[in-house]
């Protein structure tokens, strides 16, 4: 369903209304395929006013293409109108390699029925997907201009089925102690096969299948090593990249190696114990990561993460400055809350991110205010009646996440969230979710 400015977000706020996005448009579609109806999810900008890449997205083992929407990061590159992603649904046995004409089709539709760039084709999956993905860079009939794995190998017993030994531009993020898909090969705790056409879960260490995108992209030389910022030292990881490619930088793989990582997509959150599954990364987020590898390879030049090289500068992220920060937030927050509450909408617009204007027009975010002005003037909410509860400042201090409560008639409600950014002329908002 395609979100719409209302004022019961903002209000949100206050009642923790219904989740709010500034703009994406999200639709469930079905084909037909060899006989059988097959699912997939198209995400896009509710505005698209020019072609633009195409990401295939393959969730895990036991996930659906539905839930990719909220856990794999891709949100505010749709919002930002960077991309369209397309999540299909694997069968009830995950995916194998008969589900590629599925794939296949799936692109196909999604091509014809938006603007699409069709030289920016991309495909990524974590875990099974990860698998999948590989799978597909070999026996697509699409040409993919990159690749991402994220916590996932090569099935051994693909390897010789389906080899890879067609040039392709791949980055593999693995953690090194990831239960589920062993860095060093095996079986792990994955199941073993169930059907004859399931060719089984033991896979081969990440860098033997490293070793073989290298090979087969003929990029034989030594690669460019280099050591990303720990920026949560209390997580337990750090990560080191390696980087192959050729002199054109036509061709490009991308080792992402997460000492201590498990098999949780860095930047992801603790979705069960690390005796289960291993520790989650906070010192980089996968998406970011794997959205600046496909540009590099779009325009031809190394990551900027990459050192040793012309374009990057790996150095610490610029650090937040700490309290002093945060109470300029919170009296932000404070003075949006009060702006909106007695009609003042230039002050409003004042407080916005104007990326999030420019997007929706100045008339549609001065109406969305006005209505949220109308019910906090109708329940007459007072100018002590909001309370800031938490306020999670981002690693880089350039973003924030603000927890708030209004109180009604006498008593708190169920706290709603607010997203801000930080821009040069000081904090602005950007959105509310439930």
């Amino acid at each position: 369903m395609k979100s719409k400015f209302c004022p019961l977000v903002i209000f949100g706020l206050l009642f923790a209304s219904q989740s709010h996005a500034w703009s994406d448009d999200f639709a469930t579609k079905s084909i037909q395929v060899n006989g059988t109806r097959e699912t997939y999810h198209v995400h896009r900008p509710d505005r698209v006013t020019e072609p633009l890449p195409l990401v295939l997205v393959l969730h895990g083992g036991g996930g659906n293409g539905l839930g990719l929407r909220t856990t794999y990061g891709f949100q505010p590159l749709i919002e930002a109108g960077e991309l369209i992603a397309v999540y299909p649904d694997a069968g009830r046995d995950g995916w194998l390699p008969d589900d590629v004409p599925f794939l296949d089709a799936c692109i196909d539709a999604v091509l014809r029925d938006e603007r699409i760039d069709g030289q920016r084709l991309y495909i990524t999956g974590a875990s099974r997907g990860g698998l999948m993905t590989l799978v597909m860079t070999q026996q697509s009939k699409h040409e993919f201009q990159a690749a991402e794995t994220v916590i996932a190998s090569y099935l051994q017993g693909l390897a010789d089925e389906i080899p890879l030994k067609k040039p392709a531009n791949v980055c593999m993020i693995a953690g090194t102690d990831d239960p589920l898909m062993p860095y060093r090969g095996g079986w792990g705790s994955m199941r073993k096969p169930k059907t004859s056409g399931d060719p089984g879960a033991k896979v081969l260490p990440v860098e033997e299948v490293v070793k073989q995108l290298t090979n087969a992209a003929k990029l034989n030389s030594d690669p460019i090593t280099t050591k990303l910022p720990d920026r949560d030292r209390d997580d337990g990881c750090t990560t080191e990249v390696r980087y192959w490619s050729d002199t054109s930088q036509s061709r490009q793989v991308l080792l992402v190696k997460v000492i201590g990582g498990g098999h949780v997509v860095p930047g992801g959150r603790q979705y069960l114990p690390k005796t289960m599954i291993g520790a989650a990364s906070a010192d980089f987020d996968h998406v970011e990561l794997m959205w600046e590898f496909f540009n590099a390879v779009d325009q031809k030049r190394a990551p900027k993460f990459v050192s040793g090289t012309t374009e990057v500068a790996n150095t610490e992220p610029p650090q937040p400055d700490g309290e002093a920060s945060e109470e300029q937030l919170r009296a932000t927050v404070k003075a949006m809350f009060e702006a909106t509450r007695s009609g003042d909408f230039a002050r409003c617009l004042e407080l916005t991110d104007p990326s999030v204007i420019k997007k929706r027009g100045e008339a549609d975010v001065r109406k969305f205010f006005r209505g949220a002005h109308t019910l906090m003037k109708i329940t007459k909410l007072g100018p002590d009646d909001q309370r800031i509860d938490e306020i999670t400042l981002s690693r880089d201090g350039q973003t924030a996440v603000v927890k708030t409560a209004a109180r009604l008639r006498g008593r708190w409600q169920r706290p709603g969230t607010e997203n801000w950014i930080k821009t040069e002329d000081g904090w602005k908002y950007q959105e509310a979710k439930k």
